[in-house]
């Protein structure tokens, strides 16, 4: 364990620290992309370490695979095929 203490911001502060809507991170605390162990919760407060949030926003995108990272956002064409209407897809 660190000796360092850890200091904690409230979501707005967070939000002008990493550059995300408020809205952003409440759907990430919601979704689990922000983890419990990030943050402390009193009631509806929030607080948040930034350091914390930061490096696990860092670990969930270096453990994307690159072709699922490719994948994720590149537009894909379809092309249907109208001569067989009847074939499965």
């Amino acid at each position: 364990m660190s000796d360092t203490p850890k200091y904690y911001v409230s979501i707005d502060e967070l939000s002008k620290h990493v550059n995300v809507k408020v809205s952003t991170l409440r759907a990430w605390v919601t979704k689990g992309a922000i983890p419990v162990g990030c943050y402390l919760k009193a009631g509806r407060t929030y607080r948040f370490c930034i350091a914390d949030v930061i490096a696990s926003l860092h670990s969930k995108e270096e453990a994307k695979p690159e072709a699922a990272a490719v994948l994720e956002n590149d537009p894909v064409q379809l092309e249907l095929d109208l001569d067989n209407p009847n074939e499965d897809l």
